[in-house]
């Protein structure tokens, strides 16, 4: 398989980059994401029919007055704990279905741009292998971001963007997750607003590409009553799984290109890559001929 032309990359350049990626890779990605995402927005979707009609009946019983027994007050403080619990396991179902296609697809894309074929079963085996230092990263990066944006924007967004290549420097360096935080803190101190700008332009990509899903999803969703049905619930389930089936190998390889771009920028990647390729293709040396009556070509006493 072809490698991706390695050299610096303006930022609309990257997001073109990935899309091309994803196109070659089609196959191996989708298979990825579909079969991680697929068994898990199956199980969101029956926890979902099973406590949100409940719900919405419960807050559609109250009195439009405002004026509600002991017993609705409790009923709805049980509501509200049930969905709490609902969306608090509808998270960790997506965040650890996010993880493992993150770091799959991480993979396979290292081994398109190492040259090599990618397989979406090796790909998955290395994702389980390395589920846990992947899932550690992106939990730091998670809570360290969220403290930033909570007291000051500025500070969150600084740091979510100098860590955006931590899983591919911990994908194809193999390193731990505070030292692919520290790697990619390296690589991208330098390049920080062209970075921001690609990984704002994935997002807004990830954006439109999630409301034109919703829109589809939605004409036929909610559209008869104030309380959803169970057939409402699946297909708004179905709708979320496909944008993340379709969009999560994306990111991952939007992150995979800044990942390589800011290697050849600050590293001469690509100088690394052609000298190694030079060197592969020469034959091995080859040691001067030795005569029948010579074998250890040391040559005959008085011969010149």
């Amino acid at each position: 398989m072809n490698r991706p032309e390695l050299r610096p990359l303006a930022v609309g350049e990257i997001v073109d980059a990935a899309i091309k990626l994803i196109r070659a890779n089609a196959r191996v990605l989708f298979t990825i994401s579909a079969i991680v995402l697929i068994p898990l927005g199956l199980i969101q979707g029956f926890v979902s029919a099973l406590g949100l009609p409940d719900a919405f009946a419960t807050f559609d019983a109250l009195p439009v007055d405002g004026s509600i027994t002991q017993e609705q007050f409790n009923d709805l403080l049980s509501t509200l704990g049930q969905l709490l619990l609902l969306a608090l396991a509808t998270a960790i179902i997506t965040g650890l279905g996010s993880v493992l296609v993150q770091g799959a697809s991480a993979k396979a894309l290292t081994d398109v741009y190492q040259g090599g074929e990618p397989s979406w079963q090796d790909s998955l085996r290395f994702g389980f292998r390395r589920f846990f230092p992947i899932l550690g990263a992106t939990i730091l990066i998670g809570v360290a971001s969220a403290i930033g944006l909570v007291f000051c924007l500025a500070p969150g967004i600084w740091l979510f963007t100098s860590w955006s290549v931590t899983v591919p420097a911990l994908v194809v360096e193999n390193k731990g997750p505070i030292q692919a935080m520290g790697r990619s803190f390296e690589l991208v101190r330098r390049r920080f607003w062209p970075v921001l700008g690609a990984v704002a332009l994935s997002y807004l990509v990830y954006f439109v590409v999630s409301q034109v899903i919703g829109l589809i999803t939605g004409a036929t969703t909610f559209t008869g009553t104030a309380t959803p049905s169970g057939g409402d619930i699946w297909i708004s389930t179905i709708g979320s799984t496909i944008t993340s089936v379709l969009v999560l190998p994306f990111m991952a390889a939007v992150f995979i290109v800044l990942y390589f771009d800011l290697r050849v920028r600050a590293e001469g990647y690509d100088l690394q890559v052609m000298a190694s390729e030079i060197h592969q293709d020469q034959p091995p040396n080859q040691l001067p001929g030795t005569e029948p009556d010579d074998p250890f070509g040391l040559g005959s006493p008085g011969r010149e």
